[in-house]
């Protein structure tokens, strides 16, 4: 009897187990089911925000592609801002090169005015000591000769006034 109360609990003991193990399987398999449809979920929420995703990134793309000719546009006049602005700073230098030439040439010219005004202030103050003697023998004659000038004009003055009235007087005139 010992054996089959052993065998007939390893059986029980068996059956327990396995009905342990199927209680435990269905658990394990409804739990299963409900990730199984959690995931199905979220994957479908997934694929739902990749359309959006996907439709937002393709309108984006659109934007990128009405943008792209702007934006080489833009890059186009800057480089043609750049090259004038290039341009301008050339002339500019050579302008400023030219400036420089001229103000060396007007400082050059400058200094030739400079010693011609010289030459010429030496040339006046020769001529003047040249002219000084005959100013003043000029201005001495003019002393002497003056005055008595000046009488014989006073006298043909007063004679030609004697002269008139007398001709008044006597009625010549009339």
């Amino acid at each position: 009897m010992n054996l089959e109360l052993i065998l007939s609990m390893a059986q029980l003991i068996a059956i327990i187990s396995f009905i342990c193990l199927a209680i435990i399987g269905i658990s394990v398999l409804i739990k299963l089911r409900k990730f199984i449809n959690e995931s199905e979920d979220k994957i479908s929420n997934v694929e739902v925000e990749l359309k959006v995703f996907s439709t937002k990134v393709n309108g984006l793309f659109d934007d990128v592609k009405l943008i792209k000719p702007k934006v080489e546009e833009s890059i186009d006049k800057f480089n043609e801002i750049q090259e004038n602005a290039y341009n301008r700073l050339n002339e500019f230098q050579e302008t400023n090169s030219k400036i420089n030439e001229l103000l060396i040439s007007a400082k050059d010219t400058s200094d030739t005015f400079n010693k011609t005004g010289e030459n010429l202030n030496d040339k006046i103050d020769e001529i003047d000591n040249t002219i000084a003697p005959i100013k003043n023998l000029v201005n001495d004659t003019y002393d002497k000769i003056s005055p008595p000038v000046k009488d014989i004009s006073r006298l043909f003055s007063a004679v030609s006034k004697g002269i008139s009235a007398f001709k008044n007087r006597v009625g010549v005139g009339k």
